[in-house]
């Protein structure tokens, strides 16, 4: 079956979309609500601290997110919005003090367990290697 000439393949949504009329192009205004409610749908996301500008079809992020993950996912949500021509990300990664200080306390929690693991019991002695 031939595809229709007015379908796009768009590699990165991984399907297709139509393409609009000649010279069609959205709104500087359209792209910047397209995106923001994206973005309030991704929940695993915490873009509080982010803004978004939108300049002929050129969006530009800015602010700050406590994950370095978040900064790439937000980049990603904005290329995936038809329209939009460039995604200029800046973006900075600044963890908030209480993640940080949770994580890295969270994280010696599981070193010293693996340390303990890694101990022989005290009533056991570590097995020795016998010639026979």
């Amino acid at each position: 079956m031939k595809r229709p000439a007015n379908v796009t393949w768009h590699p990165d949504l991984d399907r297709a979309y139509r393409r609009g009329p000649k010279g069609f192009r959205r709104s500087d205004e359209r792209l910047k609500d397209e995106l923001a409610e994206r973005l309030m749908y991704r929940t695993d996301i915490d873009c509080s601290d982010v803004t978004i500008d939108v300049k002929d079809a050129k969006v530009t992020l800015e602010g700050n997110v406590p994950e370095r993950w978040m900064r790439y996912a937000i980049d990603d949500v904005a290329e995936s919005v038809i329209g939009v021509d460039d995604v200029e990300n800046r973006i900075r990664v600044q963890p908030t003090p209480d993640r940080s200080e949770a994580r890295a306390r969270d994280m010696g929690g599981e070193r010293d367990l693996a340390r303990e693991s890694l101990r022989w019991p005290q009533r056991m002695a570590p097995p020795t290697m016998r010639r026979r």
